[in-house]
């Protein structure tokens, strides 16, 4: 009987650390994932203005192609959030928010005539609000609800620290080579993120792990409503409680 408890806590502490290694590479990769989104936004920021004037575009014409991005985004607020909360695979929800990006600097780069720029302006408008809930439903299964608040918080330290990296970055290559060259950037950089392994990390990761009156709660990203952790994407929607896969011991 010793020798077989002995055996059960070294194999328990070998769970134990494997469940921190997990959490470690989770982490990281939710902070890259943050950095590298904030990155890709910056490429839609100010040098649409700047790149849609070296295209012969007027004033007029640039500010209906920004009017309809905002106003495509506002617009989908409540639609994106509700098809967030509908789809189970949170994670895939935001690998194909990443490809709309990816597609919309394409069509800015390559295509750059009004058909293509409006789609792209309202593509990016709606995949974004589709990806905000999708991170905060991978940040709760990742940090748990008690860690929540530190979770977005380093997300945002993350984010504010990829605007400051692309900003740079993306103002040196439209002044070296090209305004065009921005949105070829901007489409890399989302290629980039799409096959580094971020998303998967937080995809397969099960450490949003807390005790309550004695049992572990394991948080699922599939199993979280996106409404329930983003208020601030949707602010007409309540709190809801979460719901969550629970496993006792």
């Amino acid at each position: 009987m010793p020798a077989n408890d002995g055996t059960g806590i070294v194999a328990d502490r070998a769970q134990r650390g494997d469940e921190r290694a997990a959490a470690i590479s989770a982490e990281r990769g939710l902070d890259w994932f943050n950095l590298f989104v904030a990155n890709i936004q910056t490429g839609f920021g100010p040098f649409v203005a700047v790149y849609l004037t070296t295209q012969g575009w007027t004033q007029t014409r640039i500010g209906l192609a920004l009017s309809l991005g905002t106003i495509a985004a506002m617009a989908s607020q409540m639609p994106a959030g509700a098809l967030v909360d509908r789809i189970s695979n949170k994670a895939g929800v935001a690998f194909f928010s990443i490809l709309a990006f990816t597609a919309s600097a394409l069509f800015f780069a390559c295509w750059p005539t009004p058909l293509f720029i409006y789609l792209g302006e309202a593509l990016h408008g709606f995949s974004s609000c589709t990806l905000g809930p999708a991170i905060a439903a991978m940040s709760l299964m990742i940090a748990g609800s008690r860690a929540l608040g530190l979770r977005l918080g380093r997300n945002a330290r993350f984010a504010a620290i990829g605007n400051g990296i692309g900003a740079a970055a993306m103002g040196a290559c439209g002044y070296y080579l090209s305004s065009r060259a921005v949105f070829f950037m901007t489409a890399t950089q989302a290629l980039k993120l799409l096959f580094n392994g971020s998303i998967g990390r937080a995809r397969t990761a099960r450490v949003g792990r807390h005790h309550d009156a004695g049992i572990m709660m394991h948080f699922d990203v599939d199993c979280v409503p996106a409404a329930s952790v983003a208020p601030i994407k949707m602010p007409i929607v309540k709190w809801r409680p979460v719901w969550g896969r629970v496993f006792s011991r």
